[in-house]
């Protein structure tokens, strides 16, 4: 039994340091094939890739610097 359950952390901890990508594409977030609005990105140029933390009720979270900024909500085509 304590394979089993080492086996699940093992995999567990793997999973966790996977890190999803977004990139910047005409002053936006491109990810998942959305774009989403920042105001968190302005010192980023064209092609920059920025680490995706998440995204909650409508806004993209993204990782910059080690700290979690929240962006503007913008998930679906009217954002494009």
């Amino acid at each position: 039994m304590w394979k089993v359950i080492l086996f699940v952390f093992v995999l567990i901890s793997i999973f966790s340091r996977i890190k999803e990508t977004g990139v910047i594409k005409n002053g936006k977030v491109y990810y998942k094939d959305k774009y989403w609005k920042s105001n968190k990105i302005g010192g980023l140029k064209e092609g920059d890739t920025v680490e995706i933390v998440g995204i909650e009720n409508g806004k993209i979270i993204l990782n910059l610097s080690n700290d979690s900024y929240d962006s503007s909500d913008c998930s679906d085509s009217s954002c494009d």
